[in-house]
């Protein structure tokens, strides 16, 4: 998609109502892109011929597609596509450098904006939503039981190293916390990071990195929360989408 200007919908192949929307960047910038896709579908239901949608895809990088679950009707392909992927779809926009073009815009906007240049993208239709299947949630209420206490995220990493809180701030905050009224989970992913030493006998802390969850079982478990610190991260936009109170801490 090189080749494809971006925030310009390009006409190709087939004449058809079928669209492809690229974006192979974060999870975030999906979870930002959810109103937008909800909204081609409405308009398509419609029944206007402008606005029809017959066949709706979105190509991302496949580590980040958990972010697109549960919209009803619209494809996920893997980014980078080929020329055979696009082959199928007459209407192509991308969407690469669409929020980065546009730094006085939230995300959302930046990017509606990019696929409709004359319409407002604003109001409480165009908040993110996001919910996690319920048996994915019940899933993570059976591996991790409700107690008494209070369920706390935090996040130690984010994807980039200038995002990440110090390590040594985030234990003192843990350590402040008290075992009694809090059970604390640890997300992350393994890898050459910083990470705190938990002792095997301390039982309110879990270290999910060391559990082998993946991302989808981490949105599960996040739905189960009451609270959730994180730095700039994709748990952070997560959150937010699906209610869950956050309190989000910048670096740089």
């Amino acid at each position: 998609d090189a080749h494809l200007p971006a925030g310009q919908w390009q006409a190709a192949g087939p004449a058809n109502h079928d669209h492809v929307l690229l974006r192979s960047g974060g999870f975030g910038d999906l979870i930002a892109l959810r109103p937008l896709l909800l909204d081609m579908r409405r308009k398509s239901a419609g029944g206007s011929k402008l606005d029809r949608v017959d066949r709706l895809a979105v190509c991302c990088h496949p580590a980040h597609a958990a972010a697109l679950d549960g919209l009803e009707g619209v494809e996920v392909l893997d980014y980078p596509p080929t020329v055979e992927d696009l082959a199928p779809f007459h209407w192509r926009l991308s969407l690469e450098g669409a929020i980065e073009d546009h730094p006085e815009l939230d995300s959302v906007a930046a990017l509606a904006r990019a696929a409709w240049p004359h319409e407002s993208a604003e109001g409480g239709g165009w908040c993110p939503t996001y919910r996690v299947r319920s048996p994915r949630v019940l899933a993570a209420w059976l591996r991790f039981p409700a107690t008494e206490k209070k369920r706390l995220g935090i996040a130690l990493h984010s994807s980039a190293h200038c995002r990440n809180w110090p390590i040594e701030r985030l234990a003192e905050f843990i350590q402040g916390l008290g075992s009694e009224s809090t059970e604390v989970f640890l997300f992350g992913k393994p890898g050459p990071w910083p990470e705190l030493e938990v002792a095997a006998e301390v039982k309110h802390i879990h270290v999910l990195p060391r559990l082998g969850i993946d991302m989808r079982e981490s949105l599960a478990l996040l739905a189960t929360l009451d609270a959730l610190v994180a730095p700039d991260s994709r748990l952070v936009h997560a959150a937010g989408a699906m209610g869950v109170p956050t309190v989000a801490l910048f670096g740089p």
